[in-house]
Formats: C-alpha cells, structure tokens, sequence
C-alpha cells in the first residue's frame, strides 16, 4: 500500500484510531456492520471474503482492501484465515472514483 501524507505545509490528512490481527482456525462470517472509520484490512493468511455496498471482493494472501467510512459490509471465509485490520480516520475532502482510487489532498494516494 502507498500513502502518501507528505503535501507541503499541511496538516496530517490520515488519523490512526485502532489496530490488531483477527484470527480464525476454522471458517467464519460476520453481520453486516458499519465502521464510523475507513478500515483497512491486509490478509495474511487463508481466503477472506468481503460483502460492501452490493459488491462482492475476494482476498487472499499479500492482498488488501480499504473500506471507506459509514459503508456497510460483511466478512467470511470458507477455511482457517487471519488478517490485520486498521481503522482510520481521514481529515478533509476525499473521493472515490469509478476506478476506486481513492483521493485525498493533492495526492492519489489509496486503491480500494
């Protein structure tokens, strides 16, 4: 992943909130839930499947997805997985394009 947080004479635009490592030894899922904060999840381990706003995204190992603040999603998989989670708050305007790059500052800085 590639932030960068760096525009010249600027406030930070990122606010780290909380952090830590989920870890299932057999399959599991979630409810659908909303997260006042982005969250950024990185698998580490196993097949995690991720249910957002009607779209569906499939994670494995080494790979990641950031979930924009107040969106609704759902977790599962179908075997043993593990992944770090982060929550986050950014300050000022964003924007998402169709792409689902995500935009803040002056800088492209996130892809969702």
């Amino acid at each position: 992943m590639f932030l960068d947080n760096s525009a010249k004479n600027s406030i930070s635009l990122t606010e780290y909130c909380t952090a830590g490592k989920f870890v299932s030894e057999k399959q599991f899922s979630s409810e659908n839930r909303r997260s006042e904060s982005f969250v950024l999840l990185y698998v580490v381990s196993g097949t995690v499947n991720i249910f957002s706003d009607a779209k569906s995204y499939v994670l494995s190992p080494d790979s990641y997805i950031i979930l924009p603040a107040l969106c609704e999603h759902s977790e599962s998989s179908s075997e043993r997985a593990s992944y770090f989670w982060c929550h986050f708050y950014i300050h000022g305007a964003y924007s998402i394009d169709s792409d689902e790059v995500l935009t803040f500052g002056e800088n492209k800085a996130l892809g969702i």
